[in-house]
């Protein structure tokens, strides 16, 4: 069975899960009506039932977010899209000119990368929209990884910065690039290591981009046909202007 299948079905247990609870809730209070003549029993009933699926649902919320967020992931590796061309890429003196060209601003730099950041307002999200974070973190080509503890640091800092402007950011496209010399097992390991998490309240999507220089292409782990949301399409399409 495929990663795919597998959260299919545990996602589709989580449903009848829930299912059952509902349907326990609402035979005690139906039975409850039937067959309990003290009023005051029945109104014991009803508030246990209440608190009985309160409880549940709050067990059952995070796991079910959990399983739809790995679901996510095995889709989008299930439908891995085909290395991208460089182009604005090819020379990263000029990265700096780019970013600024397309709106970003200079966060910071030190020995082990650069970040630029890019905050606007939701024109995706209809209901009580908010602003969206757009990062651009360059790795230098030194760095194990792709993940470095400064760059959530500043990502922070932007944040707070922003919400003292009355700017709550409840939606974030990170990419981070850098130049790969080989395309060994491990650097792809690496730069597979993405991230997309999507609950009621935020969403955070994170691509890492190797620079392959010899044959001038960009490999990440994106799907051309599957998208989670249009956030994450939005974000395949910011990365495709920047490289």
């Amino acid at each position: 069975m495929n990663d795919v299948k597998r959260f299919n079905r545990k996602f589709i247990a989580i449903m009848v899960m829930i299912f059952l609870v509902v349907g326990s809730a609402v035979f005690g209070m139906i039975a409850a009506n039937l067959w309990i003549a003290d009023s005051n029993v029945q109104y014991l009933v009803y508030v246990a039932s209440i608190i009985f699926c309160l409880v549940a649902f709050g067990l059952l919320q995070g796991r079910m977010e959990r399983i739809m967020q790995l679901g996510f992931l095995a889709r989008i590796r299930a439908h891995a899209g085909d290395p991208l061309p460089m182009d604005h890429t090819l020379d990263m003196d000029k990265m700096d000119e780019r970013l600024k060209c397309l709106g970003y601003q200079f966060h910071r730099r030190d020995p082990d990368h650069s970040l630029y950041f890019r905050v606007t307002k939701d024109n995706i999200r209809k209901t009580f929209p908010k602003y969206i974070l757009e990062v651009i973190v360059l790795l230098n080509p030194g760095v194990k990884g792709f993940y470095i503890d400064s760059v959530d640091t500043e990502i922070g800092e932007i944040q707070q910065a922003h919400l003292k402007l009355s700017k709550r950011i409840d939606r974030m496209l990170i990419t981070q690039i850098k130049d790969v010399d080989d395309l060994d097992e491990k650097t792809k390991d690496s730069i597979k290591e993405i991230i997309f998490v999507r609950t009621r309240y935020t969403l955070i999507s994170t691509i890492n981009v190797g620079l392959y220089r010899p044959r001038n292409m960009a490999v990440m782990l994106y799907s051309a046909t599957y998208r989670p949301s249009l956030y994450y399409s939005r974000h395949l399409e910011e990365i495709r202007r920047i490289l």
